[in-house]
């Protein structure tokens, strides 16, 4: 059969599992240095640029993490500008063409 739990069974468990000076002995606290990495590169993965620059002040690990997102995100942009500016020339090229055609004919 499976045990439930009631308020009385949380209050017991709790003071089992804190010193008598009243603080938890079982939970270690957190701290963002140990983030790993990959976790850590997933979620300043989802930031633009303006808040990753906030993120580089934190400590060293998310300053180097932030620069390498941030060149990221410039190089995609310039790839994705550079890609526009080449449709852009062949749109003129063949816009160009069409003028010249009617002009022949």
């Amino acid at each position: 059969m499976p045990r439930t739990y009631s308020h009385r069974n949380c209050k017991a468990k709790k003071a089992n599992s804190t010193s008598h000076s009243g603080f938890s002995t079982s939970k270690k606290t957190a701290n963002m240095n140990d983030i790993p990495p990959e976790i850590l590169n997933m979620i300043l993965g989802h930031l633009d640029n303006d808040d990753l620059k906030n993120c580089r002040k934190v400590n060293p690990q998310w300053e180097a993490m932030s620069d390498g997102l941030i060149y990221k995100n410039n190089k995609k942009q310039l790839d994705q500008l550079e890609q526009r500016v080449a449709d852009l020339e062949r749109e003129y090229d063949e816009l160009q063409a069409r003028i010249r055609q009617m002009n022949d004919d």
